[in-house]
């Protein structure tokens, strides 16, 4: 912010009977805008999956020659999962383009904001959005202990985190431990195939052992759910 001053008969030049009104000052605040703003941001894509990289161009427009000599942008992304993460851009001086690389870290999901503004530019950021697909899988036991003959049932919950639809929906399991079958054919099953955003799933399953579980020792196995769009959501129990 800039203050203007303005002192009247300041010099003296014309006459008065008396120049005692003539001392007091009056600030008036004045915002001056920067000659220059960030006027266009776009992405290589509208989605992407964690882990990816989100290639940024935009450009800046100058009210004054050689405005956009060494200039500097500023870009970030953030959003669930994403902390802040500032990149600096360079300027081509001639067109005003610039290109920035951001990194989506491999928790992010859902919708990321980013965000550009020029070094000393005044008016908001320019900013736009993107999606990451993402998704969560959990269990409501961890830890199974299982006794010959006796089956135990239990599910699992799959929620959508992106900020978009998930569709073609899988669930499969590995290699499961000595004598033990999830469902009499060993076969997950989706209630649901596409998921909106923030939607959930149960999967409910029944484990029946041959043997007790620690006939064979005890051993993990996974689960894993993944989507058309390349999400994938894995747990180890």
């Amino acid at each position: 912010d800039l203050w203007l001053y303005a002192r009247l008969n300041d010099d003296g030049l014309i006459p008065e009977f008396s120049t005692q009104n003539n001392v007091t000052l009056k600030p008036i605040q004045v915002n001056i805008a920067a000659p220059f703003k960030v006027s266009e941001l776009t992405t290589d894509r509208k989605d992407y999956l964690p882990g990816s990289v989100v290639t940024v161009t935009g450009r800046i427009e100058s009210l004054i020659e050689g405005g956009l000599r060494n200039q500097q942008v500023n870009v970030t992304i953030e959003g669930n999962g994403q902390s802040l993460k500032s990149y600096p851009a360079t300027v081509d001086g001639a067109t005003g383009m610039f290109t920035a690389y951001l990194d989506v870290n491999a928790s992010a999901a859902g919708m990321m904001t980013i965000k550009a503004r020029a070094i000393g530019q005044t008016e908001p950021d320019m900013q736009t959005q993107v999606n990451v697909w993402n998704m969560s899988l959990t269990a409501d036991n961890y830890t199974w202990t299982m006794d010959e003959g006796y089956p135990r049932q239990g599910q699992f919950t799959l929620r959508n985190l992106s900020g978009k639809t998930l569709t073609g929906l899988t669930i499969e399991h590995g290699t499961l431990p000595y004598g033990l079958k999830l469902n009499d054919d060993d076969v997950l099953r989706l209630q649901t195939t596409t998921l909106a955003a923030g939607e959930s799933t149960v999967i409910n399953y029944t484990a029946n052992p041959s043997v007790a579980s620690n006939t064979g020792g005890y051993t993990t196995f996974t689960v894993t759910a993944r989507s058309k769009q390349g999400a994938e959501a894995i747990i180890t129990l």
